[in-house]
């Protein structure tokens, strides 16, 4: 599924569609999910992570959010 966190939020309210969360995701995501607040400053989507000294992408430096 190719799908954009903007996707997920309604901008008139800005808040969680929580209709779409909860059809894509089980309860204990929709959960973690929809307790992380909004803060909707008008820049589009992008990628970003912490590069490594040689700037690849390491999987040692990967976070697990559990």
């Amino acid at each position: 599924m190719d799908l954009r966190a903007f996707e997920l939020i309604d901008a008139n309210s800005n808040s969680w569609r929580v209709d779409v969360v909860e059809h894509i995701f089980n309860a204990r995501d929709c959960q973690q999910i929809m307790s992380m607040p909004i803060h909707f400053n008008g820049d589009e989507d992008k990628l970003i992570w912490k590069l490594s000294r040689d700037g690849l992408y390491q999987l040692s430096l990967l976070t697990i959010i559990e």
